[in-house]
This record gives structure tokens, C-alpha cells and sequence, in this order.
């Protein structure tokens, strides 16, 4: 073998040998991992699992570890965020580049949003740049409602160097069950202060007892090492176990972040501040003397924006007037900075100096200008009572139109989801109905993404609960909620709330929508526009109803049942007499409706009046009545034309009447007379001859004398 034959060996040798050495070695130089302890395998290999809660914004912490000798330089991304998720790194970005020296580890913090209840099943990849290697890890994030859930601080905490924080929160039991528990901490030691270079944590509870859907209010006293690096800040959680459950519920990761230790003390309160061109901003700076002597300090602002200003509201203006703290005092400063209308969408800092006799230090206070949107959620037809009222809301459920209307020259993306609803509803957006007006029409839902169509009636079959659309300029969209109560659903009024995301500047709208649900069958309705059901007065032209009058009320009733309503009966009550008119239906047929009239005489008085129906399978105690507030009877004998005529007919009647009475009883009278006369003249006849007049008899009765006079005049007495 030659010598030449020899190196081309040799090097071939050592290619083999050393390529795939160079690749394990550069695939050991570093470790990720994930500060979890749910670990979990299965066939495929390993993954991580998290289970959050929907709605809430949840984070943990990716660990990567550098076992190499040299600095590396890394780049981490994250694939796989389920549609409507948000999967992101602290700087709201999927990637992110950074360095590890040797020997140490990077530690960064991964926000999940979720938007409904699942499974994301999530790849983050590191790749090292200076070994070319890359490591996937398998996330699965389980969105579901936990048994414990925690409510912590979302901003970084501030303290002094050697100081102490004291950190709130709370628990809560979703279950319908009373739950032990035993609370401690992680990321940090428990106990009093430590030493000098320790981080410890005192909770304000170790055991706890709640009571099914209990809530409780706790907290943590941290006691910052005296050497802590400032502005590298700790992070810890509260972990809770459950022993009848053998289960282990973690808080969201808390941040404490490391200050100078100052006599003289000055901190913004709150967090990034959201604005738009034009408007003003309120924040509040509590400053705080540590020393055990007096101290008298002057604020003055050290950077502003071009075209902001800021005034304080404690009457400190100037802001450079002398306010003096007594040994350990605190004192809350109030401030409004003005945005002029032309300011341009972005990040900017407010940083005001406060300088004391002992030193002197800054309060930066972020503020964040959004875009100006002319993007609207507002009420849509039906609403009783204009803005603020409500939906009538009925058992068998009900369409309710909310309508989006982009008012600007520009198209906006927005994000529309059912933000709340009462427990046990069933809610969801069943169509959109798109206006007219020109330009693009994007759609999106987990389960239907639909562009480029033009004005319409657009139903899901999926019921979604959320919507992302692109709504081109000037175009209005109604979008129509389906809300149905569950059955045995006591009447009442409800509040669910539909939230608007504008993506554009990242704003965000909540329009509170509250239902009154109803329990009838039949409703019912106005009927001259002011949106309240009524009860019409008929002649509706008079000013004054007088006694005697007729009245006529009428109302309008509709059958909102999707089936016929049988054997209705309609009452009328007049003040305190009940029932005072009936009218009754055989049937009703679906969507029907009737207008039903009350005749009445009207009675001197004050009334309230109140029409109501039964029957027709309405609900026992939820009948529908409508009412009108009074009516008022004045005093006479009636008003109109036609009574006056009525009345004047009647007495002429009467009159008339009586005067045949009175001509029967004169006929009557007279003809008995007559029958007495002829009586008496028979009479006379049979006694004094046939021929005989009463006249004469009466002459020669005159004449006559002695015995047989006396004997006639017995007789004619007879």
C-alpha cells in the first residue's frame, strides 16, 4: 500500500470516527426542561403536561441549562398554538434568541392564553447555535376548570435590597365539596428572614380549610436577601395539596423584583398604562420615608414625552413644592398626563425625579398609545329601555342582535367572544349578517373560515363563541346571539357580557347585555311605540272622561310560543272590583296576535285599570297583565252629543208616559162616575115609574108631607 493510499485512509478513518462524536457531543452541550412536576410518558416518549384554566392568563418557565464549556448562543421557538390560543414568549413574540454562559442556566417565561376547553399539543424547539443541534419538547396544555384555582399578582412586585414584600392572593374551591389543604411554597425557602443571600417566604397560612365554592384571601411576606441582584427578579409559586384528592395545584408564577435599598423611596403603582391619542391618563406614585428622621423631598418630572404634560393632583403644583414625611410615613401621589390628539401609536416612559435630604430617586411610569380604532359593539333592535335595559328573554330561547359597525376609512380586525354568561345557559353567536359597502370580508371560526364574500346571512353549525372578522370601512355587522335558560329557570333579570378585541390597536370593548326572562306564553304588546305595552283609551281625543261616559280599552296579546295557546280568558279590573269584563279565546295559533276591546260605564272615581289573561297554559303566578297607571272620573252627567241625546230621549220617554198614566186614571176616574150615575137612575126608574126623571122626583119628594112622605124618603135612602 502506498503512502498516498495510507493518508486517504487515515483521513477517512478519522471522518467517520469523529463526525458523529461531534454530534453527540454538541447534542450533550445543553438540557432543556420545563419547571414543572407533572411529567408524564407514553410510547412515543416523554411530554409535559399543564392544566390550566380557561380564560386565564396562565405562564410557566422553560429552563435551559448550558453543560458545555463555552458561552452558547440559542434560538426557541414554538410551533403547534391551537386556533384562538395564545402561545407566546414575555416578549409576545414565538421566538426569541439569547445567550447561556457555561455552566448556567436561562430561564424564560411562556404566557398561555387559552380561549376554550382542550388539549394544545405544543413542540418548543431550542436550537444551539454554535452546535447546530436542536431539541423539540413536547408540551400538552389540558385547558380545564380546576378544582383549586389561584388569583395572584399579574405585574412584577418591587422591594428594597434586605426589605420585605408582602404579596396577596387567593384561593378558591370550585368544587361542591369542602376541600383541605396544605399550602407551601416553591422558588423560594419558607420561613422568617434568612441569611444573607436567601430568599424566604412567610405564608399567612399553612393549612386551610374551604367550604364548597369558599373563597379566601392570604398572603406571603418575602424577605429580599440584602445582596440580591437588582432588577434580576425571584420567582416563586404557592403550591396547595389536597389530601383527599392527591392532587397538587400550583399558583401562576409570582415575580419579585430587586430595588436599591433607599431611605427615601419612590414607586409607580400599577402596571403598563393603555391609551389613545388625544385622551388623558390618571397613575399614582407612593413614595415612602424609611429613615427614622424627617425628610423633606421635592418631585420633578425628568422625562415626558414631546407634547405630553403632567399636573399633580395632590395641590403639589408645582411639582417641585417642598412636602415633608415624618420617620416611616407613606404618602400616595396622584397625577393626569394629557396625550395630545396627534400622538403616534407606541411604547413611551414617564420618569419623575423625587430628590430627598438623603438621596434621591425615579418612578418610570410605561404607558402604552394604541392605535385609534372607530370600530363600535353596541345594541342591536329589541332592547326595552334603550341603553342600559334589557332583552326580553323568553324559556324557549331567543335571538339577540348586537351589531359591529366600523366607522373608519380603514378595515379592522376584530375578535368578538361570549366573555360571560349565567352558569347552566346555553350561549353562543348563531349568525352573522353582514352589511353593505365595498371591500374584503374575512371570517373565521374554529371550525368554518370563509373571505372575499360580500354582504349577507351567514349560520354556524358549530356554535361557536368566538368570531374573528376583517370588517371593511363603513360597514355594519349584526351579529345574533342564541341565549336559552335551562328549564327551571325562576324569572328573572340576567347580565351577560360579549367582549370585542380590535387587533389593530389592541383594544378592547365590553358590551354588558342584561335579559329579563319571562315565563309566559303569551305577552302583551305596545302598541304606540314607547316601548312598554300599553292600554289604549278610546275616544282617545277627549281631555276629560266624565260620568256616565263609555269607555273603551284596548291591548294588544301575541302568542310567542311556537305551539297554539287554547281557553284564554281576558279580564278586566277596574280599581278594587276585579273581573269587572271578561272576553275569551278558543285559540290562539303560533305568532298570532289580537287586539282586544273593553266597553265600560264609566263611574265617578279614581281607578287604577289592569288587564290580564289566564288560562291558555300560562304559568301560575306569571301571568301576563298590563296596566294603566290611573284613569280619573270627573262629576255630570256625561259630555258628548250622543249621551245628551241619549239622556234627552229617556226623559221625554219618561214624560210621555207618565201622562198616559195620568189620562188613564182621569178616564177611569170618569167612567166610574158614569156607572154610579146610571146606577142611581135605575134605581129611581124601578121605584118612581119608567118614565120618571130624578128631577121631578126630587120636586114632588119636596111636596109631599105626613106618613107617606117619610116612607118614600126611607125608601130613596135605601
Amino acid at each position: 500500500m502506498t503512502r498516498r493510499e495510507v493518508l486517504i485512509l487515515t483521513a477517512v478513518a478519522f471522518f467517520i470516527v469523529h463526525l458523529p462524536l461531534g454530534m453527540v457531543e454538541g447534542a450533550e452541550q445543553f438540557i432543556v426542561e420545563i419547571t414543572s412536576d407533572e411529567v408524564f410518558y407514553n410510547s412515543t416518549g416523554g411530554y409535559y403536561k399543564l392544566t390550566i384554566s380557561p380564560d386565564a392568563k396562565t405562564s410557566f418557565l422553560l429552563k435551559v441549562r448550558n453543560t458545555s464549556p463555552t458561552t452558547q448562543q440559542f434560538v426557541a421557538s414554538i410551533s403547534g398554538t391551537p386556533q384562538g390560543w395564545r402561545i407566546m414568549f414575555e416578549n409576545q413574540q414565538t421566538e426569541v434568541s439569547f445567550s447561556v454562559a457555561n455552566s448556567s442556566s436561562g430561564s424564560f417565561l411562556i404566557l398561555v392564553i387559552p380561549s376554550s376547553v382542550g388539549v394544545a399539543n405544543v413542540t418548543i424547539s431550542v436550537t444551539s447555535l454554535s452546535y447546530s443541534v436542536t431539541e423539540n419538547l413536547l408540551l400538552r396544555i389540558f385547558c380545564e376548570e380546576p378544582a383549586i384555582s389561584f388569583s395572584t399578582p399579574g405585574e412584577t412586585l418591587s422591594g428594597p435590597q434586605g426589605g420585605s414584600v408582602v404579596v396577596d392572593f387567593s384561593i378558591t374551591n370550585n368544587l361542591q365539596e369542602e376541600m383541605y389543604l396544605n399550602l407551601s411554597l416553591d422558588g423560594i425557602a419558607e420561613g422568617s428572614r434568612g441569611a444573607a443571600d436567601l430568599w424566604v417566604g412567610r405564608l399567612s397560612e399553612k393549612e386551610l380549610h374551604l367550604s364548597a365554592l369558599e373563597r379566601k384571601e392570604l398572603n406571603v411576606t418575602v424577605f429580599i436577601p440584602e445582596n440580591a441582584t437588582v432588577n434580576q427578579p425571584q420567582i416563586f409559586s404557592v403550591v396547595a395539596y389536597a389530601p383527599s384528592k392527591d392532587a397538587v395545584y400550583r399558583s401562576q408564577p409570582i415575580k419579585i423584583n430587586p430595588q436599591p435599598f433607599y431611605w427615601f423611596t419612590a414607586e409607580y403603582v400599577g402596571g403598563v398604562l393603555s391609551t389613545f391619542p388625544g385622551e388623558a391618563i390618571n397613575f399614582t406614585i407612593r413614595v415612602n420615608n424609611l429613615a427614622s428622621i424627617e425628610d423633606t423631598f421635592t418631585a420633578s418630572v425628568l422625562s415626558l414625552p414631546q407634547g405630553w404634560s403632567v399636573e399633580c393632583l395632590n395641590s403639589l403644583n408645582p411639582l417641585n413644592f417642598p412636602v415633608k414625611l415624618s420617620p416611616g410615613e407613606k404618602m400616595s401621589l396622584y397625577f393626569r398626563a394629557q396625550l395630545p390628539t396627534k400622538t403616534v401609536a407606541g411604547e413611551y416612559f414617564i420618569v419623575i425625579e423625587f430628590s430627598g435630604e438623603m438621596n434621591t430617586t425615579t418612578a418610570t411610569v410605561p404607558v402604552t398609545v394604541m392605535e385609534q380604532v372607530n370600530v363600535a359593539l353596541q345594541y342591536g333592535p329589541g332592547l326595552v329601555g334603550g341603553e342600559g335595559g334589557y332583552y326580553p328573554l323568553y324559556i324557549h330561547g331567543n335571538q339577540l342582535p348586537t351589531l359591529l359597525s366600523n366607522l373608519g376609512n380603514s378595515p379592522q380586525w376584530v375578535e368578538v367572544n361570549v366573555a360571560s354568561f349565567p352558569e347552566g345557559w346555553t350561549v353562543y353567536i348563531d349568525s352573522v349578517v353582514w352589511g353593505e359597502g365595498s371591500g374584503e370580508r374575512v371570517l373565521n371560526t374554529t371550525s368554518f373560515n370563509m373571505s372575499q364574500f360580500g354582504p349577507g346571512s351567514y349560520s354556524f353549525s358549530s356554535k361557536p363563541k368566538e368570531l374573528e372578522l376583517k370588517v371593511p370601512p363603513y360597514v355594519e355587522v349584526t351579529l345574533n346571539l342564541y341565549v336559552e335558560a335551562p328549564a327551571g329557570t325562576s324569572p328573572g333579570v340576567f347580565t351577560m357580557a360579549l367582549k370585542a378585541t380590535y387587533l389593530g390597536g389592541k383594544r378592547v370593548q365590553v358590551l354588558t347585555i342584561r335579559v329579563k326572562l319571562i315565563l309566559a306564553q303569551l305577552i302583551f304588546e305596545d302598541m304606540n311605540g314607547d316601548d312598554r305595552p300599553d292600554i289604549l283609551v278610546e275616544p282617545s281625543n277627549k281631555t276629560t272622561i266624565r260620568q256616565g261616559d263609555w269607555v273603551t280599552f284596548t291591548c294588544r296579546i301575541k302568542n310567542i310560543y311556537p305551539y297554539p295557546a287554547e281557553d284564554i280568558t281576558l279580564y278586566l279590573d277596574i280599581g278594587d272590583n276585579s273581573k269587572v269584563k271578561s272576553y275569551h279565546i278558543d285559540r290562539m295559533e303560533p305568532g298570532e296576535e289580537r287586539d282586544v276591546k273593553f266597553r265600560w260605564r264609566a263611574i265617578e272615581g279614581v281607578y287604577t285599570v289592569r288587564i290580564y289573561a289566564e288560562g291558555g297554559g300560562l304559568t301560575p303566578g306569571e301571568e301576563p297583565q298590563v296596566f294603566l297607571k290611573s284613569i280619573e272620573i270627573k262629576e255630570g252627567k256625561g259630555g258628548s252629543f250622543v249621551g245628551i241625546l241619549f239622556s234627552t230621549i229617556l226623559l221625554a220617554s219618561g214624560l210621555i208616559l207618565l201622562l198616559f198614566f195620568f189620562y188613564l186614571l182621569r178616564q177611569r176616574k170618569r167612567r166610574e162616575e158614569e156607572i154610579r150615575e146610571e146606577f142611581r137612575r135605575e134605581r129611581y126608574r124601578k121605584v118612581y115609574g119608567s118614565h120618571a126623571e130624578a128631577g121631578e122626583i126630587k120636586k114632588k119628594k119636596g111636596r109631599v108631607g105626613g106618613k107617606k112622605s117619610k116612607k118614600k124618603h126611607i125608601l130613596l135612602e135605601e
